[in-house]
């Protein structure tokens, strides 16, 4: 029996023993991986953080520098599928790929995007694309969004794919900081469902330390492994291949050998990488059985350990009968109590929260209010007011996002406790994007001040009044010098003259204040009205984080209740009956731990496997970068 028999044989044991054990969840992502057996196309996913190249790379990698969106890194929010097809063409799938809906592939980003028109990507799931290019003879590539750490959407839906793979690879960019730290918990999650697992170091044309680099990126996998793998389920890591690549040389490659330069063609293309790349992903295709047996083989060893769990507890639960029941009834009890205390300290914290918002958009208005003091002339008011919109619109979105962190640190700072309590896994919170504040908060309606007609009783008689008593200095002082008596005829036209500029002087500052005052006005409205606006964002934020606390929550209160019951159930009944359940689930705890023993001889002779078709070895070569 060959080694892919082998394991579909374990499977079709397990398989069984989690439909007679009541775990239809277990027995149907089995299921689900055997229907995988007959697709043709070897299934590869591209994943990483933002901005790693993926993109750029898989251009390069099939030769069509600017099919794929190299913004979608930034914006997808979906996958891109590269399949093998005669032409160029692009399909939009639709509701789980049920429906499916030509386009132009110039429009692909109109409908990957999150940026997008919402009725143009609603259902979209996935965007298919088919193009000529030996690369992709068997294979199917898969684009996905960022995996990055705050958004969990992204790298939900990038989970969904990996369901359909049969290999990953990793991008990290050269340009970038090392692999972080969500990053490798998406990898290790993602390991705990592939065998087959590489790393794309990308960019390397634009980093003179690629290699340092290279070697800092797999020195922390490596401790990553050593801090989260007690069982060693994730050792395959610290053996995969590392690729460093650059698409801009692969590029330059085959412009060159369109203009005939053949030799310089070869050495960039040499230069680029891709080569060991290409022929990794050939040895996918020609392993292709190998790869999803080895999936198989990894589902079946975390259905075998739900199930031992299950069935140990269980067997726990029927010998110990009431005892246990009330144990668990005490331990339900005390789930529920950290959870009232959980919601009582967080019932306020959207209004407290809304308070902070307010007092620091209070901040933000004295700032304004001492650049507005500030002014000190009609030109620069009106030049003022033109930046003010936008001036506003950046600190209103500055503040949003502040105190968005600070609700989420505040909420999050007892929520391990609930979970530990709950024994729950960490929960990552969605939520709190930083959006475009409303038009009608970011564009004050400020009308400056218009000159007020010369009032006679309030400019003229003042006006007339200096004048005079300029013009009397005037001549007196022209009287009393000698040789300057001329100063007597002057001093007529200069007194009033004088007057008029110091009246029209105070005027000009009347007009600027009253001009600071309409400015001071519209930054308060702004203020309070965007301070409203926050808490209420703020409010229904911390709301949302709360009903997917709860939701989780709710589903591990009701678990725990349903275990009771049924361990109850298990207990009841006549000493026969407790008798015969427990010899049932000693039974099935026995078969379990057979197959257990047997999914461990299995996992190290797949390890032991070749790493390529043998029917295709003398043509690869090599096909991997070892680390180190």
């Amino acid at each position: 029996m060959t080694i892919v028999s082998a394991i579909l044989a374990h499977a079709n044991e397990v398989h069984e023993l989690a439909r007679r054990g009541g775990r239809s969840d277990l027995a149907d992502a089995l299921r689900e991986d055997a229907g995988r057996w007959q697709d043709g196309l070897t299934t590869v996913v591209v994943a990483g953080a933002q901005k790693r190249g993926k993109s750029t790379m898989l251009n390069a990698l099939v030769g069509r520098p600017g099919l794929l969106p190299v913004d979608a890194d930034v914006a997808t929010r979906t996958y891109l599928a590269l399949c093998p097809g005669p032409r160029l063409s692009a399909t939009v799938l639709r509701d789980g790929g049920t429906r499916r809906e030509p386009i132009d592939p110039g429009d692909i980003d109109r409908y990957a995007s999150v940026w997008a028109d919402r009725a143009t990507v609603r259902d979209v799931t996935g965007v298919e694309i088919t193009t000529d290019h030996p690369v992709l003879t068997g294979l199917r590539l898969l684009d996905t969004p960022g995996v990055d750490g705050l958004d969990l959407g992204h790298k939900h839906t990038t989970m969904a794919v990996l369901r359909t793979a049969d290999a990953l690879l990793l991008t990290i960019s050269a340009e970038d900081e090392p692999v972080l730290r969500h990053e490798l918990e998406f990898l290790a999650e993602a390991a705990e469902r592939l065998n087959a697992v590489a790393f794309v170091l990308t960019k390397t044309d634009s980093s003179a330390n690629w290699r340092e680099l290279l070697r800092e990126n797999q020195r922390r996998v490596a401790e990553h492994v050593a801090r989260n793998d007690p069982d060693g389920r994730l050792g395959r890591l610290l053996t995969a291949p590392w690729f460093p690549v650059s698409a801009r040389l692969l590029e330059a490659a085959a412009a060159r050998r369109t203009a005939g330069q053949q030799e310089r063609a070869d050495d960039l293309r040499a230069r680029s990488g891709f080569d060991d790349l290409v022929r990794y992903l050939r040895s996918c295709v020609g392993r292709r059985e190998l790869l999803r047996a080895a999936t198989v083989l990894t589902t079946a060893g975390s259905a075998l350990r739900a199930l031992r769990e299950t069935l140990t507890q269980e067997v726990t639960a029927l010998g110990e009968q009431q005892d246990v029941a009330r144990a668990e009834q005490d331990s339900l009890n005390q789930r529920l109590i950290a959870r009232q205390r959980f919601a009582t300290e967080h019932q306020f914290l959207g209004r407290e929260t809304g308070m902070l918002a307010r007092g620091r958009l209070e901040a933000i208005r004295r700032d304004y209010e001492r650049q507005i003091e500030n002014l000190s002339s009609r030109a620069e008011t009106e030049r003022y007011l033109a930046e003010l919109p936008e001036s506003l619109e950046l600190s209103i979105m500055a503040a949003r996002a502040e105190i968005i962190d600070q609700a989420r640190a505040r909420f999050t700072a007892t929520l391990p406790e609930l979970l530990n309590a709950l024994g729950l896994e960490p929960i990552e919170l969605r939520g709190g994007a930083v959006r475009t504040p409303s038009a009608e908060v970011t564009r004050p309606d400020v009308e400056l001040a218009t000159a007020p007609r010369l009032d006679l009783l309030r400019d003229g008689i003042p006006a007339v009044s200096m004048g005079g008593s300029l013009g009397m200095l005037l001549f007196h002082v022209g009287a009393g010098v000698a040789g300057a008596g001329w100063l007597g005829p002057a001093a007529v036209i200069a007194g009033p003259a004088l007057a008029i500029a110091v009246v029209a002087r105070r005027r000009r500052l009347e007009q600027v204040a009253r001009d600071k005052s309409a400015l001071k006005r519209a930054v308060l409205e702004m203020a309070n009205a965007a301070g409203a606006e926050i808490a209420l964002t703020v409010e229904r934020t911390v709301a949302d984080w709360w009903q997917a606390v709860n939701g989780v929550v709710d589903e591990a209160l009701a678990r725990r209740r349903a275990d009771l019951a049924r361990r109850r159930g298990g207990a009841a009944g006549s000493p026969a009956q407790r008798a015969a359940a427990e010899r049932a689930a000693r039974e099935q705890l026995v078969e379990a731990e057979r197959l257990h023993d047997r999914q461990q001889t299995l996992t190290e002779q797949i390890r032991a496997a070749p790493a390529r078709d043998p029917a295709t070895s003398d043509r690869l070569g090599p096909v991997v970068v070892p680390p180190g």
